[in-house]
């Protein structure tokens, strides 16, 4: 009974406002169940490992050099290991919309191990991502 007034009240939802803006405010509610002290670990972890001295590097408008690889990385391990939206994602880091994390996935499944600095990215994302696996074992 209460699962039919849910559906019939999304339903209603659906018509008035359109079912993306329904979608985005359910995943807005499942947002706040985003794992804080994980999503601090690896941007801690991963901050650490590129020699950079705090998340602000991350958020600037214009993001180059070793803090712009540092960005691509967190995105990818956060995205990997926490349930969030892009838009969420790229929020955190200061963006207005969701294509800093879309574009960081896409690069990242585009790395070409035979190419150096890919591969360098390559070792130092395996190396955080053990170091996530065990911080959460620890969990």
């Amino acid at each position: 009974r209460e699962i039919t007034k849910l559906v019939k009240n999304l339903y209603r939802a659906a018509n008035k406002f359109g079912i993306s803006k329904v979608i985005q405010k359910i995943n807005e509610i499942n947002e706040d169940n985003v794992d804080d002290v994980l999503f601090d670990f690896i941007i801690k972890i991963t901050l650490k490992k590129y020699e950079i001295e705090n998340k602000s590097e991350l958020c600037k408008t214009y993001v180059n050099g070793k803090a712009k690889l540092a960005q691509s990385t967190c995105i990818v391990l956060i995205k990997e290991h926490i349930h969030i939206s892009h838009q969420s994602l790229s929020n955190k880091f200061g963006k207005k919309d969701h294509q800093l994390t879309a574009m960081a996935l896409r690069e990242f499944k585009g790395r070409n191990e035979k190419i150096k600095q890919d591969k360098e990215f390559m070792d130092i994302y395996r190396e955080l991502q053990i170091e996530i696996e065990k911080f959460k074992a620890k969990k």
